[in-house]
């Protein structure tokens, strides 16, 4: 997905609603949000977050520290890192060995693991899920050559779900809720995106339209009868521990990561408003 003029139209300027007024994130909103009004340039945008940072809410954090900061998460739920296409494939798969391997005593991961993000990337196969969904791996049931059939939690921000999903609701599709009214359910994940080291370059089209081949191709005999037949949805998915500014907006993050290394169109104040506002409490300047 290239970053457009018009993508760039249908930012709203608005600061995270958690974020207390006269507090650092607040005030280096105001600054961007003037600058990206008075048609300031990305160059001044980012001095204007470096002079932000060293605060107890903006903090810089260089190479020698680069991703270990987030070491410090303890829900990488409330997590995210921002950074260009180029580099959030290889962010996540950094960020998932962070996260993961800290509760681990393997040397290495399967393609999913209890407790692990993943971000839909196009609609479900049943629609139930849609573009920009997150889950969190609650439990891992079965696994074919090109799926994995899995318990979650879907996490998605807006709380916003599909007008499928409400008729599959009253169908009587599970619908179990969690204390903070997130949807559990059980899908089907279409594996070769996930496992694609070099994911953010797909055509997501074409990755939906060969999911869809390989799910109605799929022997109902290679699953276990009563997980195949109480799938929810069958989608395609990234992790979800670094995204693309596209795929932050919306979302709102107790601590979030920005990678200053945008260059080209989006360097310009209303990337980098769009960027620094979706912190609620802490924001990593990555220089």
């Amino acid at each position: 997905m290239k970053y457009t003029n018009t993508f760039m139209k249908i930012i709203d300027l608005i600061t995270s609603h958690r974020v207390s007024e006269d507090s650092p994130l607040f005030d280096l909103a105001e600054k961007l949000r003037l600058l990206t009004l008075t048609n300031g340039d990305g160059t001044t945008a980012r001095k204007v977050i470096l002079d932000s940072v060293n605060t107890e809410e903006v903090v810089a954090v260089g190479s020698n520290l680069s991703y270990k900061v987030f070491n410090k998460v303890e829900d990488p739920k409330e997590a995210i890192y921002i950074a260009g296409k180029g580099e959030v494939s290889s962010a996540n798969l950094i960020l998932r060995d962070i996260y993961l391997k800290n509760d681990s005593d393997t040397n290495s991961l399967d393609s999913l693991e209890i407790g692990d993000l993943i971000r839909s990337r196009c609609n479900g196969v049943n629609e139930v899920f849609m573009t920009g969904d997150e889950f969190q791996v609650t439990k891992v049931l079965a696994k074919t050559d090109k799926f994995i059939f899995i318990e979650a939690t879907c996490i998605t921000r807006n709380k916003e779900f599909s007008q499928k999903f409400f008729k599959a609701l009253m169908q009587g599709i599970r619908n179990i809720y969690d204390s903070n009214q997130n949807l559990r359910c059980t899908v089907a994940v279409y594996l070769p995106p996930l496992t694609n080291n070099d994911n953010e370059k797909l055509q997501w089209n074409q990755v939906r339209g060969d999911m869809f081949k390989y799910w109605h191709s799929l022997p109902k005999s290679s699953v276990d009868s009563t997980i195949y037949n109480n799938v929810d949805d069958i989608i395609s998915t990234t992790y979800g521990y670094a995204v693309t500014i596209e795929h932050s907006q919306g979302g709102e993050w107790d601590t979030v990561g920005v990678s200053l290394g945008v260059a080209g169109k989006q360097d310009i104040p209303k990337y980098w408003y769009t960027a620094v506002t979706r912190a609620k409490k802490l924001l990593y300047v990555f220089t």
